[in-house]
């Protein structure tokens, strides 16, 4: 698994106002989906630029093998944000 510390495939770009988290999947770039572990990671980095009063957007772009949005909806749920339910 590539995490931020194994990949040159994360990125994050804060600013004073904002932070913009676009993620490509893992480890094949645009097809695989993340683990649990490695959103638990993501988690802990929104929360830091939340703290640091900062808006934070996050992209998944690891949609090849859709795994964008479920990655998406774990990851919501692991910061505690309201999910839809059919």
């Amino acid at each position: 698994m590539r995490t931020r510390a194994t990949s040159p495939a994360w990125s994050t770009t804060p600013t004073r106002r904002s932070a913009y988290l676009r993620l490509h999947g893992a480890p094949h770039t645009y097809h695989d989906g993340y683990g649990r572990e490695a959103l638990l990671t993501w988690a802990d980095t929104v929360r830091h630029h939340v703290t640091a009063g900062r808006d934070v957007w996050v992209y998944f772009d690891n949609d090849a093998e859709r795994h964008a949005p479920w990655d998406a909806l774990e990851l919501g749920g692991l910061l505690g944000l309201p999910t839809l339910r059919r």
